[in-house]
């Protein structure tokens, strides 16, 4: 990685960037300022001359020392340079902020385009080895969660049945239709279902952009006092349990991959033979606490 400075031989100009190439692969790359392409795609690179004015290791000192450089040619002002603006700086591309309407703007001129395997690979290297904060994760559970209600994903066609799949905190749950149900049915339980999990997760967005305290409610007055699933060999069976004429009488409700789904489907059968009223927000956040608490 290197700072060079290019000469135009005809004309005298000059212009100085960053390359983050290795020298000799890039010994034909005279700049990206329009002027240059357009001129060297019109006439050729001979009339070009570039030296280097310095040498780097990482990508931070390159951005530096190119302010740097800029800064003392003062390339801005001077007649002599093409450069239209100081480069990695907060008056280049480094911590500038769009406006709402240039930000809208490149959204529209994006919009549809399809993003390339090495350009999304590029992306992700770029973020590999950061952390993203509890707001940030809580933000992309929300778009998740809105966008698979808007295009009505995780629908999943088996033969003449369905299965929907919808991700609680990265828990998967799994609902099946038969094949009495059509496409529309199935949606129309897709948005029912997800709903009350994007009105919990706009709630973590809130509480964690006011960073307020958590505010301790009382807890129901109805609580289900067992486990609620068994392990097998396979998976775990969903079981509801209550004590009739002094002895035990199990409701067994079907095998389930996940012991979250296993006992989910225990209290959403407790909340009916009940009739408790409870939502299924609160009855998922129920879950999602008691397997937190089993798990500390």
């Amino acid at each position: 990685m290197f700072i060079y400075e290019t000469l135009n031989k005809r004309t005298g100009m000059k212009y100085v960037g960053s390359c983050v190439r290795p020298e000799h692969k890039a010994k034909n790359y005279f700049g990206s300022a329009r002027s240059i392409t357009a001129d060297i795609k019109a006439n050729g690179h001979n009339h070009y001359t570039k030296k280097i004015l310095s040498r780097h290791e990482t990508k931070e000192e390159l951005k530096q020392a190119e302010y740097e450089w800029h800064v003392k040619l003062d390339v801005v002002n001077s007649s002599e340079y093409l450069n239209k603006k100081y480069g990695a700086s907060d008056k280049g591309t480094l911590g500038y902020k769009y406006t709402g309407e240039q930000s809208r703007n490149l959204s529209r001129a994006q919009k549809g385009k399809k993003i390339k395997p090495t350009t999304r690979k590029a992306h992700s290297n770029r973020m590999k080895g950061r952390t993203p904060s509890e707001l940030t994760l809580a933000k992309i559970r929300l778009t998740k969660a809105k966008r698979q209600m808007l295009n009505a994903t995780g629908i999943r066609k088996r033969g003449s049945s369905y299965e929907v799949r919808i991700n609680v905190y990265g828990n998967q749950m799994s609902y099946f239709y038969n094949s009495q149900h059509n496409f529309e049915d199935v949606r129309q339980s897709l948005y029912d279902l997800i709903r009350p999990i994007i009105s919990l997760y706009e709630a973590d967005v809130k509480r964690l952009k006011s960073e307020s305290e958590i505010t301790i409610v009382e807890a129901p007055k109805e609580v289900l006092t067992q486990q609620g699933f068994t392990k097998l060999d396979w998976g775990y069976n969903a079981q509801y349990c209550e004590q009739r004429f002094g002895k035990i009488s199990v409701k067994y409700l079907g095998n389930f991959k996940t012991a979250f789904q296993a006992r989910m489907a225990t209290l959403f059968y407790w909340n009916r033979l009940k009739k408790l009223e409870y939502k299924r927000a609160v009855l998922i956040q129920d879950n999602i606490e008691y397997f937190k608490d089993k798990k500390s």
